[in-house]
């Protein structure tokens, strides 16, 4: 079972040095999402770099996705969901996909295309266990 990290502040600078390693040990423990929370221009810029680069790893597009959702940046948001979705419908991670393709669907909402909303978050309504 993949946990979540729904109060975490690993965007900010103080962790440049060992971000990656400190993600590394956090999905070794089992933590499959971590929510940065945060609020202000650090918190934009950092989200914005990620945007420009390719995130191989699902669980790390899907979290980056998440906190740009949470933050209410879902033209950031969509190609990570999007990314992560597909990864995790290809790789049979249903419980990871069903989440996934919730917050796709909020995000969707809320930039107003609701055919595509509705369409995902049935989609992931549908997969087993899945946390909705």
């Amino acid at each position: 079972m993949d946990l979540v990290d729904s109060h975490a502040h690993v965007d900010v600078s103080d962790f440049d040095a060992d971000r990656d390693a400190m993600l590394a040990r956090a999905q070794a423990a089992g933590i499959g999402t971590m929510l940065a929370i945060g609020n202000g221009p650090e918190v934009m810029n950092h989200l914005e770099g990620l945007s420009s680069i390719a995130v191989p790893d699902p669980a790390t597009a899907a979290a980056v996705g998440e906190a740009a959702a949470a933050l209410w940046a879902e033209d950031m948001a969509l190609p990570f969901l999007t990314a992560a979705s597909a990864a995790f419908r290809a790789q049979g991670r249903l419980p990871r996909l069903s989440r996934a393709l919730v917050i796709e669907s909020w995000a969707d909402a809320r930039r107003g295309a609701m055919f595509p909303a509705m369409t995902k978050a049935a989609e992931g309504a549908r997969q087993p266990n899945a946390p909705v």
